[in-house]
């Protein structure tokens, strides 16, 4: 729905497609502000708001034409309006939450960790009693929970497929403490020397529960679901619900620390960290613009095959490859750059699952005396099935060129 409204707004545009991911973290940006103030004060709101627009994740997020920044932002306006709610009690501020909360995992489900964070946060023993019950909260959490309930079936689906899906490496404890480290640095300078009381805000330590939990829960639960199932989600973007708390705890620590030398060396540290653990790179290298430009230049017949490996992992699955919708997902990049052959999907990679389906393909292929391949990463183990395939028939193939990530290959049949 998001895309579609962009395009047509802003038309056939890359622009058009990445703003309502960069209005959605300005709008981030705000509310992040407004928490650090309702919480603790002006300057934490402001220096957690900066902190968080310079997260690498953030930063990436705010460019992609993804949903992660949309989920980052109903993720800091659901706690925002928890907050309020628990401490003023207002009816409009209740009804946020739930609206809030239930559009946040409608944008990414995995974004849905943060109803544990809210649940540790509202139900704290030592965490001041507002005008809202701990009974009014599980029913106020309760209508989230049941306006996603149609997502089930596909979630449920989503997990029967993740062997499939899954495509991050093994849960990794060191990863995870690199990870928990983020959190630990500014909560432990906080701890010395009684710095808890310069927040302002009674004895300071309730009040630090809910940026704690918010940069622990997240990574510690995916990290956790990883070890116990096939569903690989122990990935950095997966738990990016987890930057706004990182930012507020951070914020918190700058705040009580006096020393110019103490700030910089935690900033210098954080910073480091946040780039090791939440820089993204990979998708940014993928020039598909330029590669659907070479095909043109290269392919003047609606009927000449255009061999597209896009690297999706649902490729992986091959009733996707077969399938109508399935295989038109899979050649989605020459969807948005049109060319004027015929996108075939590939699999993922050359193996003994996806054999029958590239048979299939090559008798195919031999009625052509013309085709393309493009390649998502190595066009090797591709050329190679190809090149093998196609030896007999007078098929030679020419690198026309690499556009980031994405290799385009010529194959052209010679006369006998």
């Amino acid at each position: 729905m998001v895309a579609w409204l962009a395009m047509e707004l802003g038309g056939r545009s890359e622009i058009a497609l990445r703003l309502p991911s960069t209005f959605a973290l300005a709008w981030a940006l705000l509310l992040l502000y407004r928490l650090g103030s309702e919480l603790f004060d002006h300057r934490i709101g402001l220096l957690a708001a900066i902190g968080f627009a310079l997260h690498p994740g953030v930063a990436f997020a705010a460019s992609d034409a993804r949903p992660y920044a949309i989920a980052l932002a109903f993720t800091v306006a659901s706690v925002l309006a928890l907050v309020r709610w628990l401490r003023r009690g207002r009816l409009l501020d209740a009804a946020s939450y739930v609206l809030a909360a239930t559009v946040m995992v409608y944008a990414h489900y995995l974004f849905g960790v943060m109803f544990l964070v809210h649940a540790v946060y509202a139900l704290w023993p030592t965490r001041p009693h507002g005008p809202v019950s701990r009974r009014a909260f599980c029913i106020a959490a309760a209508l989230p929970l049941l306006a996603v309930a149609p997502l089930l079936p596909q979630i449920l689906s989503l997990a029967r497929r993740s062997p499939d899906l899954s495509f991050a490496p093994e849960a990794s404890l060191l990863y995870l403490v690199r990870v928990l480290v983020l959190a630990v640095i500014p909560f432990s300078m906080l701890l010395a020397r009684g710095r808890l009381r310069r927040l302002g805000v009674g004895s300071g330590l309730p009040s630090l529960i809910l940026p704690l939990c918010w940069s622990v829960v997240p990574p510690a639960l995916l990290f956790a679901i990883a070890l116990l199932t096939p569903a690989r989600v122990f990935l950095a973007r997966y738990f990016l619900a987890a930057a706004p708390g990182l930012a507020l705890l951070t914020a918190c620590a700058d705040r009580t620390t006096d020393s110019t030398r103490g700030r910089i060396a935690l900033i210098a540290a954080v910073a480091v960290l946040w780039i090791t653990v939440f820089a993204e790179g990979d998708q940014r290298s993928q020039d598909w613009r330029a590669a659907a430009a070479a095909v043109r230049s290269l392919v003047a017949s609606p009927d000449t095959p255009v061999l597209v490996q896009s690297g999706l992992i649902e490729s992986r699955q091959q009733a996707w490859l077969e399938g109508g919708d399935t295989a038109s997902y899979l050649v989605a990049p020459f969807a948005f750059y049109p060319v004027r052959g015929t996108p075939l999907p590939l699999p993922r990679s050359v193996d003994d699952n996806a054999r029958a389906y590239l048979e299939s393909l090559a008798r195919r292929l031999e009625r052509h005396e013309r085709f393309v391949l493009v390649t998502n990463g190595s066009p090797v183990e591709f050329r190679e099935w190809l090149d093998s395939r196609m030896a007999n028939l007078r098929v030679t193939s020419r690198p026309v060129g690499i556009y980031g990530r994405v290799s385009v290959v010529l194959y052209d049949r010679h006369p006998p």
